[in-house]
C-alpha cells in the first residue's frame, strides 16, 4: 500500500514540476503577446495621425493604390493590417485607437497611456463615453 502511495506522489510531483514549466512558458508568451499587441497599436497611431493629418482624401488613393478597393469602417486599419483578427476583437481595437487617437499626449507612450486608463477595456469604455458626449452635444 505505502508503495503505491509513493508512486502516485512521484506520478503527482512530476506533473506538477510539467505543470510549472508550461505556467512559466505561458507567461513568457503572454508578456510576448502583449509587448507585440502594444508595438502594433503604437504603429497603427502613427498611421492613424498620418492620415488625420493629410486628409482622408489624400490617404484613400495611396492606401487604393496599394490594397485595391478599400473596406469602409472605423475599422479599415485593422481590416488592412490583421484581416484574421475576429470582428469583436477588432471593434475593440478600432475603439481603444480612436481613444488613442484623441486622448493621448505627444511623447506618451501607447503602453503607459493604455495601462493608465484601464488596460483595453478600459480604453473601450472611455471612447463610448467620448462619442456620447460629442454626439450629444452636436445636437
Amino acid at each position: 500500500m505505502s508503495d503505491s502511495l509513493i508512486s502516485k506522489m512521484d506520478e503527482a510531483k512530476k506533473i506538477g514540476v510539467r505543470l510549472a514549466r508550461r505556467s512559466a512558458a505561458a507567461e513568457s508568451a503572454m508578456r510576448k503577446r502583449d509587448n507585440t499587441l502594444f508595438t502594433y497599436f503604437a504603429k497603427l497611431h502613427a498611421v492613424y495621425t498620418q492620415i488625420r493629418k493629410i486628409g482622408d482624401e489624400v490617404a484613400a488613393p495611396a492606401l487604393s493604390a496599394k490594397y485595391g478597393k478599400l473596406p469602409t469602417g472605423r475599422m479599415l486599419l485593422f481590416t488592412l493590417t490583421y484581416p484574421s483578427l475576429k470582428p469583436n476583437k477588432r471593434s475593440k481595437y478600432a475603439a481603444t485607437l480612436r481613444y488613442i487617437g484623441n486622448k493621448k499626449k505627444p511623447g506618451q507612450s501607447v503602453r503607459k497611456f493604455v495601462r493608465e486608463n484601464g488596460g483595453i477595456n478600459g480604453c473601450v469604455a472611455r471612447e463610448k463615453k467620448l462619442r456620447a458626449r460629442q454626439s450629444s452635444s452636436s445636437k
